[in-house]
Order: C-alpha cells, then sequence, then structure tokens
C-alpha cells in the first residue's frame, strides 16, 4: 500500500509546516477473476461458465470467446457464458480504478454430444444360411469414453428397435456375433452402447437371411 504526502508551507517556522497523508492507494493489487464451470464431468450438454469479479475490479469488463456466437456459446451480461461446443476458449479481463487490469482464460473441453458410434464388419447378409455372423466394434468419436458393461445385443425381426431394458446379453467390442437358429430374410442385430457423458445409442444391422428349416422327407404318395 502507498499514501501520498503533500508538505505545505505556511511560513517559516516549524508550527507553520503542515504535512497532510492522502487515502491509501494500492498499486497491481491482488485482484481476481473467477471462472466457475457448473461441470467439469464429461457432459452431452451445454457447460456454464459463471464469472466472479474482485469487487473493486468495476472496470472495462470484456468477455471474449472462440468460436461463433449463437452456435458455439452465448454470453447472458458480464457474469455468465454458456458454452454449446468443445474446445472453446473464454477470456475475461477488467480494470480497477487505478487502472490494474486482470485477465482470466479457461479452456472449457468436457462437452461430448456426439454418439458412440457402431460398426458391423458384415453388416447384413442376402445369402441363405443356417448360422450368419459379423463383428461390432464400438467406438467414440468425442472426449468421452465407450462405457464397456452397456455392450449389449439381441436379434430381432423387427426393424422397430427394442426397448433399452429389453437387451441382456453383453459383447466386448470387436467381438464376432453369431446367430444359429430361426428361418426368415428379416433377422436384424440390435446394439446397444452408451458412453461416459452419458449419450445412448441402439442401432441395428441390415437384414441377415437365415434358413434352419428342416427339409420336408415326406415320401410321396
Amino acid at each position: 500500500s502507498y499514501y501520498l504526502w503533500i508538505k505545505v508551507e505556511k511560513g517559516s517556522k516549524a508550527e507553520e509546516i503542515e504535512y497532510i497523508k492522502s487515502n491509501k492507494f494500492e498499486i497491481n493489487a491482488n485482484r481476481k477473476i473467477i471462472l466457475g464451470p457448473d461441470t467439469t464431468e464429461t457432459t452431452k450438454g451445454d457447460v456454464t461458465l459463471k464469472i466472479s469479479y474482485d469487487e473493486l475490479l468495476t472496470e472495462n469488463r470484456n468477455i471474449e470467446v472462440t468460436g461463433k456466437r449463437g452456435t458455439d456459446y452465448e454470453i447472458n451480461g458480464e457474469n455468465e457464458v454458456i458454452i454449446k461446443t468443445n474446445n472453446q476458449t473464454v477470456t475475461v479481463s477488467a480494470t480497477d480504478i487505478a487502472g490494474n487490469k486482470i485477465t482470466e482464460k479457461t479452456i472449457i473441453s468436457n462437452i461430448d454430444k456426439a454418439q458412440p458410434v457402431v460398426t458391423f464388419g458384415t453388416n447384413g447378409s442376402t445369402s441363405y444360411k443356417k448360422s450368419q455372423s459379423t463383428t461390432v466394434t464400438v467406438k467414440s468419436i468425442g472426449v468421452s469414453t465407450i462405457v464397456a458393461n452397456s455392450l449389449k445385443y439381441q436379434w430381432t425381426q423387427s426393424t422397430t428397435a427394442p426397448a433399452e431394458n429389453t437387451f441382456s446379453t453383453t459383447f466386448t467390442s470387436g467381438e464376432t456375433i453369431t446367430k444359429t437358429d430361426g428361418t426368415g430374410n428379416n433377422w436384424y442385430l440390435w446394439i446397444i452402447a452408451k458412453n461416459t457423458a452419458g449419450t445412448t445409442i441402439i442401432t441395428k444391422s441390415n437384414a441377415f437371411y437365415l434358413d434352419n428349416t428342416a427339409p420336408n422327407t415326406t415320401a410321396p404318395t
């Protein structure tokens, strides 16, 4: 802290000299801007960044965000930024009445709105067989990871997605899944997968043709 002293000489005698002290000046004071995201966990939603300024940082408050406003972010006044897409940098600055400028910066890198990607090694087959097989690979294309125990499958003859609670058979990414029973040209392999951001996908393969009908061995009459 600093004080400005002024010497006022009203005459030549000591008692005619007066010293006047100013109020306290603070130079390069330790002002702070606090940037607080509402979550640091991987999320499939937007991230709300709250901004708190030191009470003396009242001047020239400014917020800059990378990306495009409306698409990648929104700014709500001086105290809130909504980040909509991943890897956006938020820079906040302000000054006090003495002109001291404080700048704080953060990068929001925990947004993942992409679904898991499911790939079928053999995506359907129109050749009738007693059994049909395909490898199934599941991966994340964002910052999240795949929840391993969420990977489940079932075979159905419907193009309507099964309810989540009807999946029970688990598998691992890259595994070969085989069906050895059933007959028809409309067997679909349905997969459910989740990532750590909380996004779920239920998707199916193209149709597999199966024929497990026993031949007619009745002798003609």
